[in-house]
């Protein structure tokens, strides 16, 4: 719990983005309380520029034609994924960040995923279980040549813990 001068801390934003958890360190120090919102991503961190080749599964930096949302997850856990999917859809789980060029071996791929062809349009789900180690979920939401801005797409995504 926080609180300030005796009040007690329900709620935590970020601009306009509602924070589900506090960390200090790699300690929780505070979470929304039970009816809050379920979603647990809240947008902390930043976006990297990055995506999982279609080919052989491997993690690749990239410069500005493909983004990747990041998440704090709990090793050994379920999690659903929901999004408005425009061309890409992959998720993937990992102990902190894989170097580029690292070939992944649980990669969860929607089947509307295109390569970056055709647009799905809407709104999809995927689920992964994160492996023993794993603290990072990663979401493959974006590339240049689809149609959907990426800012819509990354306000659409929701994460739930199962």
């Amino acid at each position: 719990m926080i609180s300030i001068n005796g009040n007690t801390i329900k709620e935590v934003y970020v601009g306009s983005n509602k924070i589900s958890k506090v960390y200090h360190g790699s300690d929780l120090i505070w979470k929304a309380g039970e009816g809050g919102d379920p979603n647990i991503f809240d947008k902390s961190l930043a976006d990297i520029y990055a995506y999982i080749r279609y080919a052989n599964l491997s993690f690749n930096t990239a410069t500005a034609d493909n983004l990747m949302a990041r998440c704090v997850v709990e090793p050994n856990t379920t999690y659903t994924v929901t999004l408005l999917m425009d061309t890409r859809f992959r998720i993937f789980s990992y102990n902190g960040q894989p170097a580029s060029g690292t070939v992944l071996s649980c990669v969860v791929i929607d089947s509307s995923d295109t390569n970056g062809i055709a647009s799905a349009n809407q709104t999809k789900t995927l689920s992964i279980t994160t492996g023993n180690d794993h603290t990072m979920l990663y979401i493959g939401y974006w590339t240049s040549t689809g149609t959907m801005s990426a800012a819509d797409i990354r306000n659409s995504i929701i994460i739930t813990k199962n």
